[in-house]
């Protein structure tokens, strides 16, 4: 998953940032998989918590790859691998 346009205070200071996660849900189809895990991102407290955008500038998400996996046994979620947007045009 890929999060873009994300207010968020580093060191005291604004920035855009954006990021990867991946998230691992189960679902019967990919469109159920996906609407999971944008749900849990929408609902992750320290997300919401870090993110300082206005109403007049959302930050979005986007399901960039859903991979299937047969055996949940030993899945797991990561946590976030933040990248500067302030740069990219």
């Amino acid at each position: 998953m890929n999060g873009r346009n994300f207010l968020i205070n580093t060191k005291n200071e604004l920035k855009t940032l954006g990021f990867y996660t991946t998230r691992i849900v189960e679902a019967v189809s990919e469109d159920e998989s996906a609407i999971f895990a944008l749900d849990i991102l929408k609902n992750d407290k320290e997300l919401i918590d870090m993110t300082k955008n206005k109403e007049s500038n959302p930050p979005m998400l986007y399901v960039d790859e859903i991979s299937l996996i047969n055996d949940l046994t030993d899945a797991e979620d990561f946590g976030f691998s933040f990248y500067d947007e302030s740069n990219e045009e």
